[in-house]
């Protein structure tokens, strides 16, 4: 591919045409506020970035019991589509387009973001400590049963209308490092 061919438009289909080939790949900032809504700072770090033909979110949970990471924006509450709604107006006022990575991050959570166990396929733990939170191990999963997968399931169709609403051009779901899809 030639250089020039990168910064041609590119049509995904759907309706979604991006002004040029580069992608940002998502990048955990942990800039959300308490109450994990998206903040001016996060609204100014995407608008900057809109030039780029397709922005992919930071890691976006999609329920309290999927947070693992402090500060970390959810997309489950009216506050946070709200805030996300600021971001995506700003990137698309720039003639971006961006798209929502949700996640839930499964055995890699901590009851310390959502006062419950951790859920996870199996019962098996992951090693070590909770970024930027160094005090805090991780622990061991509690391991779903039918309703947990249900409930999750139904959480990203939730996240997902919820992205729609918030004005993203589309969704990705996270899938590494043992979280749940």
């Amino acid at each position: 591919m030639s250089r020039e061919h990168l910064f041609t438009k590119v049509d995904l289909g759907a309706g979604l045409t991006l002004n040029n080939r580069l992608i940002m790949a998502p990048l955990t900032r942990s800039m959300a506020d308490d109450a994990l809504v998206p903040t001016e700072d996060m609204a100014t770090y995407y608008a900057r970035r809109s030039d780029t033909g397709l922005i992919i979110s930071e890691a976006t949970q999609i329920s309290k019991g999927a947070q693992g990471y402090p500060n970390t924006p959810g997309l489950y509450t009216e506050a946070q589509i709200d805030g996300w709604k600021n971001v995506t107006q700003r990137v698309h006022q720039n003639g971006g387009k961006i798209f929502a990575q949700l996640w839930h991050t499964g055995r890699v959570s901590h009851s310390f973001f959502h006062g419950t166990q951790p859920i996870a396929p199996s019962p098996k733990g992951i090693e070590g400590t909770v970024p930027r939170m160094r005090e805090l191990s991780y622990g061991e999963p509690r391991a779903m049963n039918m309703a947990d997968f249900e409930k999750v399931v139904s959480d990203f169709a939730s996240a997902a209308a919820n992205a729609k609403k918030a004005g993203f051009d589309g969704v990705e779901i996270h899938g590494a490092n043992g979280y749940l899809l």
